[in-house]
């Protein structure tokens, strides 16, 4: 001990004061006794407060947090499926709820990947057939920008072509309901066919007989 506390006086020769324990001002020589005994406590490390340590928790798993919610909704969007025919052949398409569809000529059927999921309704764009596969708690919807088909199994046949001034709804077998923006339903039965005058905005009810050919482009 005696060699020990010689050391420290030989190495601080200058003096200068520092205030330690409670309030004690001593020199420089008197540090290095202080320290040996230990009333100097150590200064240099500062521990981080536990409020901020949480702060950066917290903002840390927030960012994590967001960054999956994006993720999902990235994931979770909807993507739109377009089948289309050519000019010269037919199309025909097994729908994920085992309905088929088929297509006309420069015809084409635009859906989303969550078809048969979370809804069974399809945009039409030309002429199709549809035989649906019955499920009464997710209807088909065919979506002609003005006028909506629904059913919840049934065959029919629509044309909408967009050089036509109506659009065509023949039913085959079973039950369709047909409305327009404005609500206006009218309910078909088989054999039954309803014209709809884009321009006026009327549905028309005919007689069947008169529009016998109405599939003829099916053979």
């Amino acid at each position: 001990m005696y060699l020990l506390m010689k050391k420290i006086r030989e190495s601080y020769k200058e003096g200068y004061t520092r205030k330690v324990g409670s309030n004690k001002t001593v020199d420089k020589i008197e540090i290095g006794e202080e320290l040996v005994k230990g009333n100097i406590k150590e200064e240099n490390t500062v521990k981080p407060k536990p409020a901020i340590q949480l702060r950066r928790v917290l903002k840390i798993a927030g960012i994590i947090i967001l960054g999956a919610i994006l993720t999902f909704l990235i994931q979770d969007k909807p993507k739109q499926i377009l089948l289309s025919s050519t000019n010269s052949i037919l199309s025909e398409k097994l729908m994920p709820d085992s309905s088929i569809v088929t297509l006309n000529k420069n015809s084409s059927l635009q859906y989303s990947n969550k078809y048969g999921i979370k809804n069974r309704t399809v945009k039409l764009n030309g002429e199709a057939l549809f035989s649906v596969r019955k499920n009464t708690q997710l209807p088909v919807i065919v979506d002609c920008c003005v006028l909506f088909v629904e059913v919840t199994g049934t065959s029919f046949s629509i044309s909408n072509c967009m050089n036509s001034k109506q659009i065509n709804v023949y039913v085959t077998s079973g039950q369709v309901k047909v409305y327009d923006k404005k609500g206006k339903l009218e309910i078909l039965n088989p054999g039954d066919i309803i014209v709809y005058n884009k321009t006026n905005k009327t549905l028309n009810k005919p007689h069947a007989e008169k529009n016998s050919n109405i599939n003829s482009w099916l053979t």
